[in-house]
């Protein structure tokens, strides 16, 4: 979307042509779409006002991750309600000035720290030579569980054409 847009039924459509706020879910340990890029959209849909919500989670933890059921999806039910002027602006929502658009990602520190909470309490006490490799081989493990769920996704995905139809819901 930020580079060629996305054909709809043989139409072009790009960021540029949206005349609605956006919200932009950010994962700011992504390693997918990095903050960066996905805050670029503030340039890309300069006509429109840009909200963002940020969370620290990656890629796939924003939509099915545990943070996902208690934090992504009611905020962004609270903002839809929010722009139909039902409720407030939801807490953890900001809008995006132009200048904080490509604000650098989350510090590497951060990303460490954040890689590190992923280890089961047991270990984190430990000190032993061996237990980083532990701890390396059960987030592996983790990871790769993860990707293997959603593989089934991705493959759907990679056959989207130009003329696929694409359905809302």
């Amino acid at each position: 979307m930020l580079e060629r847009g996305l054909v709809i039924e043989d139409r072009l459509l790009t960021l540029a042509d949206l005349g609605l706020p956006i919200l932009s879910v950010v994962g700011t340990v992504d390693e997918i779409a990095a903050t960066p890029g996905v805050r670029a959209i503030r340039q890309a849909a300069a006509r429109v006002e840009v909200f963002e919500l940020a969370l620290t989670a990656g890629h796939f933890g924003l939509v099915v991750g545990s943070r996902a059921a208690s934090t992504t999806s009611p905020t962004v039910a609270e903002w839809v309600r929010w722009r139909a002027g039902l409720g407030k602006q939801p807490g953890l929502v900001e809008t995006i000035p132009d200048e904080t658009a490509l604000a650098p990602a989350q510090d590497v520190g951060g990303r460490l720290g954040y890689t590190w909470s992923w280890r089961p309490r047991w270990v984190r006490g430990r000190s032993d030579p061996f237990s980083a490799g532990r701890v390396a081989r059960s987030a592996v493990r983790e990871l790769t569980a993860e990707a293997a769920s959603q593989l089934p996704r991705l493959v759907r995905l990679e056959h989207v054409q130009p003329r696929t139809r694409i359905s809302s819901a």
